[in-house]
């Protein structure tokens, strides 16, 4: 999966690049194979499934470190982290899932990026229980 990711992973000073559903389950992932060590995998899962909600003002995040940053962003029904090094740009990061974002729109990023539940069957879902 990580050839959708493959022009995110060639832009300067991105080390990792992951893409994930709103329930925060990896879907796809490019350059490390899983999440950093150092990293707190509870806590990115809660960020992800906050940033995926619906009617959040929020759209993007970027969380620096001294050796790093992590540039989270959503896209329609997806997140997507980059992982970038002491270099990275965070504006860098910014445009290139940008252009990323335009490719794959034109395809569908559901399909790009398949979960385990279709986007209709979670909507249907949503109105049954008295959501938006």
């Amino acid at each position: 999966m990580a050839e959708p990711l493959r022009e995110l992973l060639e832009t300067d000073s991105v080390v990792g690049a992951y893409v994930f559903d709103p329930a925060g389950e990896l879907l796809a992932s490019g350059g490390r194979q899983s999440l950093p060590p150092h990293l707190d995998t509870g806590m990115i899962h809660s960020f992800v499934g906050y940033l995926a909600q619906e009617g959040r003002d929020v759209s993007e995040c970027v969380i620096l470190f001294p050796r790093g940053l992590l540039y989270f962003r959503r896209l329609e029904e997806r997140v997507i982290l980059l992982e970038g090094d002491a270099k990275a740009e965070a504006s860098l990061l910014r445009m290139s899932v940008d252009v990323a974002h335009h490719k794959w729109r034109e395809i569908g990023i559901q399909k790009v990026f398949p979960g385990k539940t279709s986007s209709g069957w979670r909507r249907f879902l949503r109105k049954r229980r008295g959501g938006s």
